[in-house]
């Protein structure tokens, strides 16, 4: 997931950038204006999908499984180990931050190691 994560921040910064040259002239400045936005909703769009973000930003969230809805409500209420197996087909730790007290969501097995060094 954070591969696909990082590959979408990339496209949207190359569209940001594209459509920063579009600005150049009058003729292309709508067509930048366009292009830039679209690399800006891209990168919100990405930074949702990191679970971890969402808990910490999101006063509510949305989550979604084969197109319908699965859970809807707060992080705490919708982000549960639960929740997330059902969604994504594999083990999850949901644990909190310790820094901050949000919601902190690991692959099963990097929350197994967290858990035993604990």
């Amino acid at each position: 997931m954070n591969y696909l994560v990082v590959l979408l921040y990339l496209l949207s910064f190359g569209m940001f950038i594209y459509g920063l040259m579009g600005l150049t002239g009058p003729k292309t400045a709508v067509h930048g204006n366009w292009i830039a936005a679209a690399g800006m909703g891209l990168a919100v769009i990405a930074t949702l999908h990191d679970l971890n973000a969402a808990a910490l930003h999101a006063d509510r969230v949305l989550l979604m499984k084969d197109g319908a809805v699965a859970g809807y409500g707060t992080p705490d209420e919708v982000f549960t180990a639960e929740n997330l197996r059902a969604v994504y087909e594999t083990e999850v730790h949901v644990g909190r931050n310790p820094a901050n007290g949000a919601i902190m969501v690991l692959p099963g097995a990097i929350g197994s190691a967290a858990r035993r060094d604990v």
